[in-house]
């Protein structure tokens, strides 16, 4: 059975779009694998699809007030961070090095961030199609952010 969540749609769109619109307007001047950044987009959009089309109502299910709480906590905490890194990018005139820069002790924040969120939402969901999509997101991201700064030397 197939089943849609609005929930899951803006919480996808919330990670996603930044995501989407960062590899749209550098992939051009892109060095390094090209792959792999294609890969990066893809992974997050089947995430995003995850969140949104719930396959077997697997998602977005939380028994349990206080565990819906316990993530909304952490999850307003990662996207405000998260959105900190963007609008700093995009103030500094879209440099590639804000994304790599640490930001809160957070190495590879854009790496680490949007795998955190992706991964603490499927955790708490126990959607597991998400969370080993997650964990694979999350290889790709920081090997796309490690040969950007093997690039960048």
């Amino acid at each position: 059975m197939i089943d849609f969540s609005y929930k899951g749609l803006i919480v996808s769109l919330l990670i996603f779009i930044p995501e989407a619109v960062h590899f749209f307007l550098s992939i051009k001047k892109q060095k390094g694998k090209k792959f792999l950044k294609i890969l990066e987009l893809v992974l997050g959009l089947l995430l995003a699809v995850d969140l949104s089309v719930v396959v077997f109502n697997i998602g977005f299910k939380f028994n349990n007030l206080t565990f819906f709480i316990i993530w909304l906590c952490v999850f307003v905490i990662l996207i405000s961070l998260f959105y900190i890194l963007w609008i700093k990018y995009y103030i500094g005139g879209r440099n590639e090095n804000i994304l790599k820069k640490k930001l809160a002790y957070i190495p590879y924040p854009d790496a680490v961030l949007s795998s955190l969120l992706y991964g603490i939402t499927a955790c708490f969901t126990l959607n597991y199609v998400m969370l080993f999509l997650s964990l694979l997101y999350s290889v790709v991201k920081v090997a796309v952010a490690l040969d950007e700064t093997e690039v960048n030397k």
